[in-house]
């Protein structure tokens, strides 16, 4: 069964397909960038900044990992 973009976009859980797990990482991490950088910049000294995106990215990759043993089944 596939999800909508946005279900796939808000979920804790991996995508419904590669291609939809990447469009979401590249668009919530971006997200993620803009406010720590863009619009907060003063609100997190440097350090945590850099975390944050760090957080965000390992978050994706492991997202990913629990997805390829499904999408290799299709």
């Amino acid at each position: 069964m596939k999800r909508s973009l946005a279900m796939d976009l808000m979920s804790v859980g991996r995508a419904s397909t590669p291609a939809r797990e990447v469009l979401s990482a590249i668009v919530q991490i971006g997200a993620v960038a803009l406010l720590v950088f863009v619009i907060f910049p003063d609100d997190l000294r440097e350090a945590w900044r850099w975390a944050l995106l760090g957080a965000t990215v390992v978050y994706f990759v492991l997202r990913a990992a629990a997805g390829l043993p499904t999408w290799r089944r299709r």
